[in-house]
C-alpha cells in the first residue's frame, strides 16, 4: 500500500509503531521514490527500524513533507470505523429482510393470483376450444348456406333466361345494379355499364320516356306498366315496379319487359272477330246481354240497346234497371226463369214483352240464356240471348 502511494504521489511515505506478528516489537517504515532514470522501472527505497530508532538522516523540510501513519491509531480509528460500517450493514440487511419477507408475502400473494389466473385461463382455454369447436360448426353452416345460395342464384339465373324476360336492377340511386343476358334486345346496355346511371342508357322503346316513368314509381312507390313497341322485336309489356327488401322498405327498381307480340297478335284477332261477330249479330238482329251478379252490373250489345229503344252509347247500370223495361204482366215469369236457370244449372228460353224507352212501345222478344259458375260452385255471370219476334 505505501510502494502503491509513493509511486502515485511521488512523495515518501511513513509507518509508525507496526506491529511484527514474529516478534514482540513495533518498527516504523519508510519508503522513498527513487529519482527516475530513462529507459527503466521505477524504483523505491524501504526502511525499516525499531520504534525510536532513527530511520534515515533527514533535513527539517524534508521531514515535513513525509506523510506519517500512527499505524495503531490507524488500526483503531479503522476498526471504529468498520463497526460502525458492520452496524449500519446490519440494520440494512435487518431492513431488508423485512423488505424482503415483505416482497416474499407480496410475491406470495401474486403466485396464489398467477395460480388462480392460470387456472381462470385454462378455464378460458377450455372454453375458446368449445367457442372454436362452434365457430367450425358455424362456418360449415353458413359455407353449406353460401352453396345453397350460389345454386339458388343459377337456378333463379337459369329460371329467368328461360323465360326469356328481359330485366333490369336498379340500386337506390337508380344505377345499374345487374341485368339479363337478353336486356341488350331493347336497351343499348353492355357488361361493362354495371355501377351507371340509368338514364346515360339509351333504348330501343318507340315513343315513351322510360326514365320518367322510374322517376315516378321511385318517387311514389306505385307499380306502371304499359304496352310498348321495339322495331325488329315487337310488342312488349313494360312493368316498373319498386325492389323491396321488406314489406315498408324499398332499396332501388325493377325493369321488366314481357314479349306479347303474340299475346298482341291475338288481341287483334280477337278484336276483329269480336268486331266480325257484332256485325253478324247486327245482321241476324240478334242482342246479348251479360249480368254480372257480383257487383250487380248489366253489360249489353248495339242491337239489344236499339231494341230497347236506347242510344248507342247508352245502357243500363245495374239489373233492376235492366228489369223496369220488362213489361210489368211478364217481370214475375222472367225473373222466375233467369233465378231458375242459376239455381238448377240450366239453360232458359222464354218470350215476354218489352217496353222500349222514350216511345213506351211494347216489342216481343225470344229470350235464351245459362249462368256460368265459380269453383266452388257459385253464380258468376248469366248470359242472355235477345232476338225480336214481333213480326211472328
Amino acid at each position: 500500500t505505501g510502494l502503491a502511494k509513493v509511486f502515485k504521489s511521488n512523495g515518501e511515505v511513513s509507518f509508525t509503531n507496526v506491529r511484527l506478528s514474529s516478534e514482540n516489537i513495533s518498527v516504523d517504515i519508510r519508503i522513498k521514490p527513487l529519482k527516475d532514470q530513462r529507459g527503466k522501472n521505477r524504483l523505491a527505497a524501504v526502511f525499516i527500524a525499531e520504534t525510536g530508532r532513527p530511520l534515515i538522516e533527514t533535513s527539517p523540510a524534508e521531514e515535513e513533507s513525509v506523510t506519517t501513519y500512527d499505524f495503531s491509531r490507524e488500526a483503531e480509528q479503522r476498526i471504529k470505523d468498520l463497526e460502525q460500517e458492520l452496524q449500519f450493514t446490519r440494520e440494512n440487511l435487518q431492513a431488508s429482510i423485512e423488505e424482503l419477507e415483505t416482497s416474499n408475502e407480496e410475491l406470495q400473494a401474486t403466485n396464489e393470483e398467477l395460480l388462480a389466473s392460470n387456472e381462470e385461463l385454462q378455464s378460458t382455454n377450455e372454453e375458446l376450444q368449445s367457442v372454436n369447436e362452434e365457430l367450425f360448426t358455424v362456418n360449415a353452416e353458413h359455407q353449406n348456406k353460401i352453396t345453397e345460395l350460389l345454386e339458388t342464384n343459377n337456378d333463379l339465373d337459369n329460371y329467368v333466361n328461360s323465360t326469356d324476360v328481359i330485366s333490369v336492377f336498379l340500386d337506390e340511386n337508380l344505377d345499374i345494379r345487374r341485368f339479363t343476358h337478353n336486356a341488350s334486345l331493347v336497351f343499348n346496355i353492355l357488361e361493362q355499364d354495371v355501377g351507371r346511371p340509368f338514364e346515360h342508357i339509351s333504348n330501343r322503346m318507340r315513343d315513351i320516356d322510360v326514365q320518367n316513368m322510374i322517376d315516378r314509381v321511385n318517387r311514389t312507390g306505385n307499380i306502371e306498366k304499359k304496352q310498348v313497341f321495339v322495331p325488329a322485336h315487337g310488342w312488349f309489356l313494360l312493368r316498373i315496379r319498386p325492389y323491396m327488401i321488406s314489406e315498408m322498405q324499398q332499396s332501388g327498381i325493377v325493369v321488366v319487359l314481357n314479349n306479347i307480340d303474340e299475346i298482341k297478335g291475338l288481341q287483334n284477332d280477337l278484336s276483329d272477330t269480336r268486331n266480325r261477330f257484332e256485325e253478324l249479330l247486327k245482321m241476324a238482329g240478334i242482342g246479348t246481354w251479360d249480368w254480372i251478379i257480383e257487383d250487380d252490373s248489366i253489360v249489353c250489345s248495339g242491337v239489344f240497346r236499339t231494341m230497347y229503344g236506347l242510344d248507342s252509347g247508352e245502357c243500363y247500370g245495374t239489373y233492376q234497371q235492366f228489369l223496369e223495361w220488362v213489361h210489368s204482366e211478364d217481370l214475375a215469369f222472367v225473373e222466375q226463369a233467369y233465378r231458375k236457370a242459376i239455381d238448377d244449372h240450366t239453360t232458359f228460353s222464354i218470350e215476354h214483352r218489352l217496353v222500349q224507352a222514350e216511345s213506351g212501345k211494347e216489342v216481343w222478344v225470344s229470350e235464351t240464356g245459362m249462368a256460368e259458375y265459380a269453383e266452388d260452385g257459385t253464380a258468376i255471370k248469366l248470359l242472355g240471348i235477345v232476338r225480336e219476334i214481333r213480326e211472328r
